[in-house]
């Protein structure tokens, strides 16, 4: 199979699929070789519903379809406690990563492997980047991209200022009712659309996308010759 781009060789094959399809990972493919990068993280939201019966295997169309029947969020609770864990769990998984990474070479570390974002530092950079754009969107805070002007992230600066952005998340959610993440939030894609959705669904999709981007980054760091970390939520102390 030929890809679209380089760049999609680090793509699953179900999201290969897809954009056989004829749509790239933001629902509409725009006759570029764009992965549109910076629309990534909202590929839950913006998937078109009509597309997921055409999108995977049989698992997961069914897993869809049950996902699509909760999707008035009936009788669906989460606790702020247990959600502001998962958030500390994220930043707690993140740190440990960096923490592995930077035994490595600044070469190694920069090196684009053909992966979603580069390799490794790249990686790492957009799942802090979409915290932060996150954390910017449930406090109402300006924002115009991923990265802001003139910005030099490296894995000092990552490790430096990840924390603020987490925490941030922590306190917020606990300062909130149950019944305030049920409510749902508003915000402007970088697409310049109009979104909304509900508030503990877009946290738990927040912690989800660390969690996927972060096991591309263990991988890439153990075929680097670095050490095995595990970051699994059973392994984390705070829970």
């Amino acid at each position: 199979m030929r890809l679209r781009s380089r760049s999609q060789a680090g793509l699953s094959q179900v999201q290969q699929q897809y954009l056989r399809e004829g749509a790239d990972e933001d629902g509409g493919y725009n006759g570029t070789d764009s992965l549109g990068i910076e629309e990534q993280i909202e590929n839950v939201e913006e998937r078109p519903q009509g597309r997921r019966d055409c999108w995977g295997t049989r698992g997961q169309r069914r897993s869809a379809r049950l996902i699509d029947g909760i999707g008035d969020h009936t009788n669906m609770t989460i606790s702020p406690a247990l959600l502001a864990q998962h958030f500390e769990y994220s930043l707690w998984a993140s740190l440990k990563v960096l923490e592995v990474a930077e035994k490595l070479s600044t070469d190694v570390v920069e090196k684009d492997r053909g992966n979603s974002f580069g390799g490794i530092l790249g990686t790492l950079t957009h799942v802090f980047q979409a915290d932060r754009i996150w954390w910017k969107r449930f406090t109402g805070q300006p924002y115009s991209g991923l990265a802001i002007e003139g910005e030099v992230l490296d894995l000092a600066a990552l490790k430096r200022e990840w924390p603020a952005v987490m925490q941030g998340f922590v306190d917020w959610i606990r300062s909130q009712e149950a019944g305030d993440l049920e409510q749902r939030l508003e915000w402007r894609n970088l697409k310049g659309e109009e979104k909304n959705e509900v508030k503990y669904k877009l946290l738990l999709h927040v912690v989800n996308h660390g969690t996927y981007h972060r096991g591309q980054v263990i991988t890439m760091i153990k075929q680097a010759g670095g050490d095995v970390v595990s970051t699994d939520l059973l392994f984390y102390p705070g829970m």
